[in-house]
This record gives structure tokens, C-alpha cells and sequence, in this order.
């Protein structure tokens, strides 16, 4: 079973910072974390908070292309305990409800991962959940999805039990 907190810390760090934050960080060449590399920021995006694990062993990371109005949030949570896909997720879906998140679509299985689509300000965003070990990764795209997925598509190293790839963005 996952933390009691991870889900909660997801969803309101990752929903409520990620469709109102403005970018507060100018253009990175690429950067480095614990479970994701992006060699180069893709042109037109910038790091409004670079991942880092905090003293909670959570790092969330948001990504904005202010010109193309959209942005990329992951939340990354080690937890306590293993959890399949299917607890993670409904972990994750309890805490989204309780919090007024509304579920538009989902939850559906995409390759290794759980793919809703949401909202919590009136903005559609699409999410993903994923888990690997005592890992759960959430990911969350709102705005042009084209340039999320050209986004995405920047990241090496990325785990496809935590990360959706490029491909997994659909228009």
C-alpha cells in the first residue's frame, strides 16, 4: 500500500500548481534528476521548479512553454510500501475526487501506465500514473499537446513504468 500522503501531495501539487504557476526560472540548457534527464530544454520551454527530492522523498518538476500555452508537471514519490498499478491508481483517483479534481475521461491502461484526463480549474489536462517498486510517478500535460509530446520526447533515461513517452501523447 502506498504512503497515505503520496497520492494527496500529487494531486494537489501537481493539479493545483501546475494550471496556475508562472514560469519563475529562465531557459536551461538540460538538466539532471533522479529518474529523468532532459540533455536539452527544447526551444520555447523553461523550468518554473526544477526536480529535486525534498526531505519528504517527493520531487516535482514543472515544465512551461509560455508562448505555446501549455506545460509539463511530474510529481515523483518514493513510498513506503510496493504498489501495483491498479492500487496506485486507485489511490490516486480517490485523492483526485476528494479534492474536486473532475475525472473528464479515464482511468484507462496505456502501455505501462494509467492514463486519466482531468480537470480541477476548468483546464483539461491529461494524466498519467505510473509505479514502479516503491516508486509512483505522476504526469500531468495540459494545453498544446503537440508540443508536450515534442517535450516528452526530450526526456532519456525516463522509466516506462513512471513516464509516458512521446508517444503516448495523443492530439
Amino acid at each position: 500500500m502506498l504512503s497515505r500522503h503520496a497520492p494527496r501531495i500529487c494531486v494537489i501539487l501537481l493539479l493545483a500548481l501546475f494550471l496556475l504557476l508562472a514560469p519563475s526560472h529562465g531557459q536551461a540548457k538540460g538538466l539532471t534528476c533522479d529518474f529523468y534527464d532532459i540533455p536539452e530544454i527544447p526551444e520555447g520551454w523553461s523550468v518554473s521548479i526544477p526536480p529535486g527530492f525534498n526531505e519528504r522523498k517527493s520531487s516535482l518538476g514543472h515544465f512551461i512553454n509560455k508562448t505555446k500555452d501549455c506545460s509539463v508537471m511530474i510529481q515523483v514519490s518514493e513510498t513506503k510500501t510496493r504498489a501495483t498499478l491498479a492500487e496506485a491508481t486507485e489511490q490516486t483517483l480517490n485523492s483526485l475526487r476528494s479534492n474536486g479534481c473532475k475525472i473528464l475521461n479515464g482511468p484507462s491502461r496505456q502501455g505501462e501506465l494509467t492514463r486519466l484526463e482531468v480537470t480541477l480549474t476548468g483546464t483539461p489536462a491529461v494524466m498519467w500514473v505510473g509505479t514502479d517498486s516503491d516508486v509512483l510517478a505522476v504526469t500531468v500535460i495540459s494545453g498544446d499537446r503537440e508540443e508536450c509530446r515534442l517535450f516528452l520526447a526530450a526526456f532519456r533515461n525516463a522509466s516506462p513504468r513512471l513516464f509516458p513517452s512521446a508517444e503516448q501523447v495523443q492530439p
